[in-house]
């Protein structure tokens, strides 16, 4: 007679059995792999919030800075009782407050909007410089500002910088020149260069490097968001001149 196997001997409990198995590992590697997952999409998306907050209060800590320079302008001519001059002024300055608070508001705005800003802050910078400050934008024919966005208060500063700490020192006549070109259908160069002293005294220096650090900072933010990639540098344009003169170049990447 033959001896009938047990039932958890025979085949087709050991094929379930197996199947079940197979079954509860792969169940197991597949739910741990969507936790990982999930860890990781969080973590990101906590890293791009942190980013963004850390962008906001970078942006407002330059505000009061790039406000109290505008008023420094304008101060000049009240002072001296040019009623006139005063009226211009007050009208380019009103201007340019609303152009700042309204585009503040915005992570990242048009190239367009972005360059009128610039404008308008040079224009009152030449007022109070009087004939000491001129000014030129070029940008490139095949570039769409209406269209191109960059990030909102990027570049104000390092024209800030321009202004302030290269042709204000300088004895004669300065300029500071901004130039866009288009790289490729994402990438646009941007250089801000100025005929000014350079940075000599020790105050001078110690801001211009708060100012690096800040500007360095936010780039290290935008780049983190993965919609970004800038690169920024600075160089001197004639070392063994006492009007050393400036170039500032970003190139930024528009990667959505």
């Amino acid at each position: 007679f033959t001896i009938q196997p047990l039932w958890w001997q025979t085949l087709w409990f050991k094929i379930i059995l197996g199947l079940l198995v197979t079954t509860l590992l792969l169940s197991t590697v597949w739910i741990t792999s969507k936790q990982i997952q999930k860890k990781k999409d969080q973590k990101l998306i906590q890293e791009k919030q942190l980013s963004e907050i850390q962008l906001r209060a970078l942006r407002s800590q330059m505000n009061p800075h790039f406000v109290f320079n505008s008023l420094s302008a304008i101060q000049y001519y009240i002072n001296e009782n040019n009623y006139e001059a005063s009226e211009q002024y007050l009208v380019k300055f009103s201007k340019l407050i609303r152009q700042f608070f309204d585009l503040s508001k915005e992570n990242e705005i048009t190239l367009k909007e972005e360059i009128q800003l610039l404008k308008s802050y040079l224009e009152i910078e030449k007022l109070r410089f009087k004939d000491r400050l001129d000014f030129e934008i070029f940008c490139d024919e095949n570039i769409n500002t209406n269209h191109v966005k960059i990030p909102t208060m990027l570049l104000q500063p390092i024209v800030e910088n321009a202004v302030n700490h290269g042709v204000f020192n300088k004895v004669e006549n300065g300029k500071v020149t901004l130039k866009f070109n288009q790289m490729d259908t994402q990438t646009i160069k941007v250089k801000i260069i100025d005929d000014g002293v350079g940075f000599k005294n020790t105050k001078t220096e110690k801001n211009k490097h708060k100012s690096s650090n800040v500007i360095a900072d936010r780039i290290k933010f935008l780049n983190q968001t993965e919609k970004w990639k800038i690169t920024f540098k600075n160089e001197v344009l004639n070392p063994d001149l006492e009007d050393k003169g400036n170039q500032a170049i970003f190139t930024i990447t528009n990667l959505s």
